[in-house]
């Protein structure tokens, strides 16, 4: 039985799945729900590139990344059944590393993530962020593709 689910959101189809499941996980289980986004920083994204002619601009991109994520984030919380209670989180960083430790920090017992199934090679290019949570929690973790994954 799981008291307090911990979901990690980016707003892609695959966190979209994942969230789903979170939900119906907590409301099963009458557990606590987090959603959380991180937003990484934008130096690190691929094809940035830059804004307007020099070097990029790097504090408009991070204030636009964070307007971004933090809009996607209030619709997932805006969609989620008004009976669930709901903990919203909003930190910087790297997604892997930012969702483990506060997994940690706040004793959830279940994580739940999406993953584009990238295979090897993307995700040691890329990294992955399933990887990542596999890998560093202690407890338990659900990993979700966008679409099920046809035997």
């Amino acid at each position: 039985m799981f008291r307090s689910i911990l979901v990690g959101f980016d707003g892609s189809s695959h966190a979209k799945r994942a969230l789903d499941e979170a939900v119906a996980l907590a409301q099963s289980h009458h557990a606590a729900l987090t959603v959380m986004t991180v937003v990484p920083d934008p130096g690190t994204l691929a094809g940035i590139g830059t804004l307007g002619y020099g070097a990029p601009d790097l504090a408009r991109a991070r204030s636009e990344l964070a307007k971004d994520y933090a809009r996607a984030l209030d619709a997932a919380i805006d969609a989620i059944p008004a009976d669930l209670p709901v903990t919203k989180r909003i930190v910087h960083g790297k997604p892997g590393p930012e969702l483990a430790k506060a997994a940690r920090e706040d004793n959830h017992d279940l994580v739940v993530v999406g993953s584009r199934g990238l295979g090897t090679a993307a995700s040691f290019m890329m990294g992955s962020v399933s990887t990542y949570v596999l890998r560093h929690l202690r407890g338990a973790a659900l990993v979700l593709h966008a679409e099920p994954v046809a035997a």
